[in-house]
């Protein structure tokens, strides 16, 4: 088969690394490395040591930013710098707790399947890679169309909506209409963000920043995600780096590492404990998406500093969220001690990706809240209706229901399609959906595609739909020469 997009000495890194990760998983279980600190901390270096060389060359040959150096980023905070932080915590024999269940005899060997996993489906996904990047694509279509003005006009009529709609709920939008709103202000924002990365003006650049502030401010007050206030700074650090990147810029200087440093503090110290607070305070019900109590935010900032707020165990931190080991350990662990697969989570995936059309009395998706359940009580309830969602991660979704086989197939599968689904969107970048879809999948990116329950079986199942959108309204909206 010929290898293409990966030069040689990226190969030979890539089957390196998966004969050595192959090769300490052997000697794990046949000398009881486990709970061994020093055996973690060698296999973290080199763990670090390759994916520092794999992020190195995407930086290099890649102009402008892409998804595979965001994959990559992903996989760094996920599981090669906590790699550390395990060897660490048993080297001073510390527990590595998922929620009340002790993983530290399986984080070592849950780590290397972790990298074998995102290896494998690395390898895959630029094997199938046509080598089209999102900044090529984009740069000709913002070269040759200036949408500052339209996309301007339409956040500035639609957002003043989105707020009276939600302060007076007597309105009665229907959700479908409002997520479609919601979709066109993300849409705006991320049009406007490579307008100005490629035709950058002082005005185009302060309507983006105060597009960003606006949906911040948006998302505090009216939704209840953490991610809805997260992402107006990611925007604003994706601007930054393709900016420079497009300009031959240097990236890393003081201002954007200090933009980073300060973006990282607020995050941790007031987005995570605030939107932690709100769902408290406000009694968030997670089937109607809303506070079932009457609440004010000088009530939400008083519980923040209270000694409830600060205890509150959803105040965790933004590397905490990022550490993928512990809940992929936990699954790991439970099949391992239990010797019983559960098929429940990727049957209930394939059912609700069903259009209703097809099957009218599909089942509610409530695959994040099975997963809760299951962690909370052992019971995996298909009517759970647990109050938030939970991921178990790609090894951990993947071997909870097909053991070792099921973790390779699915890094080969998801690693296949996603490259599929990758190069669908950017061929169709003018149509302004194919954009905003794959700024969702770039969004998935930046956690390595870790926030699943099934493997990523259930991700590929959505992008069907997608494709069959865009392949449908490109006959309109894309735009023609």
């Amino acid at each position: 088969m010929k290898i293409r997009n990966i030069a040689g000495n990226i190969q030979t890194l890539l089957l390196s690394h998966i004969c050595v990760s192959v090769l300490f998983l052997l000697l794990i279980f046949e000398l009881g490395l486990e709970m061994e600190p020093v055996a973690i901390l060698i296999y973290a270096c080199l763990s670090a040591g390759s994916y520092y060389m794999l992020l190195k060359n995407e930086w290099e040959t890649s102009r402008d930013l892409s998804l595979e150096i965001v994959y990559l980023v992903g996989c760094v905070f996920r599981f090669v710098i906590p790699s550390f932080v395990t060897s660490w915590m048993i080297f001073n024999d510390s527990k590595i707790i998922y929620i009340n269940c002790d993983v530290s005899d399986y984080a070592f060997p849950t780590i290397v399947w972790m990298n074998i996993f995102h290896i494998i489906f690395y390898t895959i996904f630029k094997l199938k890679s046509n080598n089209i990047s999102l900044g090529g694509q984009l740069r000709v279509l913002f070269e040759e169309y200036d949408v500052f003005l339209i996309v301007a006009a339409i956040y500035i009529t639609s957002f003043p909506f989105r707020v009276v709609n939600n302060l007076l709920v007597f309105l009665d939008v229907s959700q479908s209409i409002m997520a479609l709103l919601n979709n066109i202000g993300n849409l705006s924002i991320i049009l406007l963000l490579f307008n100005c990365t490629y035709k950058y003006t002082r005005i185009r650049h302060f309507l983006f920043v105060l597009f960003c502030i606006a949906e911040f401010i948006y998302a505090g007050l009216f939704t209840f995600y953490k991610v809805y206030m997260i992402m107006p700074i990611v925007f604003y650090l994706v601007f930054w780096v393709v900016w420079h990147k497009n300009g031959n810029k240097k990236v890393l200087t003081k201002p954007f590492l200090v933009l980073c440093i300060s973006s990282f503090i607020f995050v941790n110290g007031f987005v995570f404990p605030f939107m932690g607070a709100k769902r408290i305070v406000a009694g968030y019900s997670v089937e109607l998406d809303a506070g079932i109590n009457d609440y004010s935010l000088a009530e939400v900032f008083n519980y923040m500093k209270s000694d409830k707020g600060r205890d509150n165990e959803e105040t965790n931190t933004l590397l905490d969220r990022q550490d993928a080991v512990p809940v992929n350990a936990f699954f790991y662990k439970d099949v391992n001690r239990k010797n019983k697969y559960h098929s429940e989570l990727i049957v209930k995936s394939v059912l609700v990706s069903i259009p209703k059309i097809i099957y009218p009395d599909k089942p509610y998706n409530n695959v994040g809240m099975m997963v809760t359940e299951y962690v909370r009580t052992g019971v995996m309830n298909d009517k759970s209706r647990a109050s938030c969602y939970t991921y178990a991660g790609l090894v951990g979704g993947s071997y909870l229901w097909g053991g070792p086989v099921g973790l390779l197939l699915c890094a080969i599968l998801t690693g296949y399609f996603m490259s599929i689904y990758n190069n669908f969107l950017l061929r169709n970048t003018k149509n302004p959906l194919a954009i905003m879809y794959y700024m969702l999948f770039l969004v998935a990116a930046m956690s390595a595609f870790e926030e699943t329950a099934d493997g990523g079986i259930g991700r590929l199942l959505t992008f069907i739909p997608i494709v069959i959108l865009v392949k449908a309204t490109s006959f309109f909206l894309a735009r023609k020469k």
